[in-house]
Parts: structure tokens; C-alpha cells; sequence
């Protein structure tokens, strides 16, 4: 969740911040948290009234020659892993994923939370969503500073708005069904349970809000 809009607590004696979203608290020290999932933490230093964040990330192990292969890797596009007959969330989120057309995606997304939300679909399920949502082919894929947006007011200028909207929306919608996925698996706390119910749910609506736009 958004964690900026979170609440510092003392909780237990530990200042903390609670997650908006799903009321999991995380160590503001050392960004530990009783459900046993952990945030990633910065180096912060304030200098002449001044606030400095190192960002560097201590989980880069690789050479910087690893690191180039690696992020070549990601944007090589993945195939997804789904069981064709399987009626779970975790499947239909990444059937949702894999659908190119922009519409099927709204309606199926619609549909999905319908069915979640009344019961039909009863299991998260697991399985592993692809490295990049599907889109239609014949897209040409532009930079935010190339796109032609036109004067203020005219036409060209409002279609640059609402193309930039849409495509805005879209990877809102295929972000939510790409954490339902990729969170399916993770187990967390001293007796390795899956994350609750109430978490995918959430997404489930972001989804289905984002998707009123369309």
C-alpha cells in the first residue's frame, strides 16, 4: 500500500508505520513486521537542513556486467505458467494479464471481482504471471517526452490527455492482477501462512476501480 499515507504508531513500544491499505504495521529501525514480511530500508542523513537518502540497495550482489544480463532478461517477455481448467484468482489474474485487447481485459476484470466477491471463485490459487502484460500488436511504444502533445486547449492536446489516461489505467489494472499473481506464493510469519484473503481482495477492487475508467 501507499506507506508515505501511513500512521506512525507506538506499537508495543516499537515506533511504527501502519500500511493504509491493509493495517500491517512495519519497525520504523529496522522495517520488521509482525507478519513477518519486511520493507526495504534507506540510509538517511540530514545535513545543513537538508534531507540526503542513499538508495543504493544492499541486495545487489552482481557485477554490473551481471546486472546488465539480468535486466536484459526481464525485458525479454516470459511466458506465464497457468493451469487451463483452473478457476482460481491467481489463474484468472493471469489470464487477465495475457489479454491484448483492452476491453476483454475491462470486462473480464469486472467479471473476476463479480465472481470473487459472491463466492464463486473460492481459491487465491498459485502460478507464475508473465514478465509483461500482454498488448495488441502494431503499438508503437513512446517515451513520455516524445509524445506530440499540442498547444493547451486544442485538439491534439486532449487526445494526448485521454491517451495518456487509458494507457495510464490500463497498467493500473494489469499492476493489481500482476500482484495477485506474483503474491500468491509468499508465506509469511513463524508458521508459514499464506497471505490472508482480505489482501487480494483489496487488489481485486483496485483492479476493478481502475477499471471503471476505461
Amino acid at each position: 500500500g501507499p506507506m508515505d499515507l501511513g500512521d506512525i504508531e507506538d506499537i508495543g513500544g516499537r515506533i511504527s508505520i501502519v500500511c493504509p491499505w491493509h493495517g500491517y504495521s512495519f519497525n520504523l529501525e529496522d522495517g520488521s513486521s509482525p507478519t513477518g514480511l519486511q520493507q526495504q530500508m534507506y540510509t538517511v542523513r540530514v545535513l545543513e537542513g537538508k534531507i540526503y537518502v542513499n538508495t543504493s540497495s544492499e541486495l545487489i550482489t552482481s557485477s554490473s556486467q551481471g546486472v546488465e544480463q539480468e535486466e536484459k532478461a526481464k525485458d525479454a517477455v516470459q511466458p506465464a505458467i497457468v493451469a487451463q481448467d483452473s478457476d482460481s484468482l491467481c489463474d484468472w489474474a493471469v489470464r487477465i494479464l495475457m489479454t491484448s485487447d483492452p476491453h476483454e481485459k475491462v470486462r473480464l476484470t469486472h467479471e473476476v471481482q463479480e465472481r470473487w466477491t459472491a463466492g464463486d471463485i473460492k481459491e487465491v490459487g498459485s502460478c507464475t504471471p508473465p514478465s509483461q502484460p500482454h498488448r495488441q500488436e502494431g503499438l508503437t511504444v513512446l517515451e513520455p517526452g516524445k509524445i506530440k502533445r499540442g498547444k493547451a486547449g486544442t485538439k491534439a492536446s486532449r487526445v494526448s490527455v485521454l491517451h495518456s489516461l487509458a494507457n495510464i489505467e490500463q497498467w493500473a489494472i494489469d499492476l493489481s492482477w500482476d500482484v495477485i499473481a506474483r503474491f500468491s506464493h509468499i508465506q509469511i510469519g513463524e508458521g508459514s501462512t499464506y497471505l490472508p484473503r482480505d489482501f487480494f481482495t483489496d487488489f481485486v477492487k483496485v483492479a476493478a476501480d481502475e477499471a471503471k475508467v476505461q
